[in-house]
């Protein structure tokens, strides 16, 4: 099942989401839900995860015009980053999760694209922090939190429910 929505995902990104304007191609949904898949992961399942970010990554690297490998390698030290962050982040309560979410998902996502940039220039490594990074964090932040409270309404079964106040 997550093989398929990572595949429609993927055919979405690259064929159908470029043609719709210039904020289009910034938006980035298989990342989206590869995050929230990893995050939301329980702490000591990591097969799980490492087995989402290869079949991820070389569906990605599948569509991409970049050599093979890049997307499988920017997907697994982005699933062990989020595993460290979610280490050190203590759960002693469910009312700070979505904050807790979202900066590690800030981060994550810069840190892949950073990567992505890094492996696909390689010679030329520079440091890109200009107004579309900006917008693209934004709209994929948007997104995530969609992503966020949908998981939280639809898809956990544990009875804990979300307090934000």
């Amino acid at each position: 099942m997550a093989i398929l929505l990572f595949f429609i995902l993927t055919l979405l990104q690259v064929s159908f989401l470029p043609q719709l304007g210039l904020i289009a191609p910034l938006l980035n949904p298989v990342f989206v839900i590869f995050f929230v898949a990893c995050f939301f992961e329980e702490k000591n399942q990591y097969h799980q995860g490492v087995f989402l970010s290869l079949v991820t990554g070389i569906i990605l690297d599948i569509f991409s015009p970049y050599q093979f490998g890049f997307s499988v390698i920017s997907l697994l030290i982005i699933y062990g980053v989020i595993k460290i962050a979610m280490h050190f982040i203590t759960e002693t309560k469910d009312i700070y999760l979505l904050f807790r979410f979202m900066l590690v998902f800030v981060c994550t996502l810069f840190l892949y694209n950073e990567l992505m940039n890094t492996f696909v220039y390689f010679p030329r490594i520079s440091f890109i922090f200009d107004s579309d990074v900006l917008i693209g964090i934004t709209i994929n932040l948007t997104l995530a939190i969609v992503a966020f409270f949908v998981y939280m309404k639809f898809i956990r079964t544990d009875n804990r429910q979300l307090k934000l106040f």
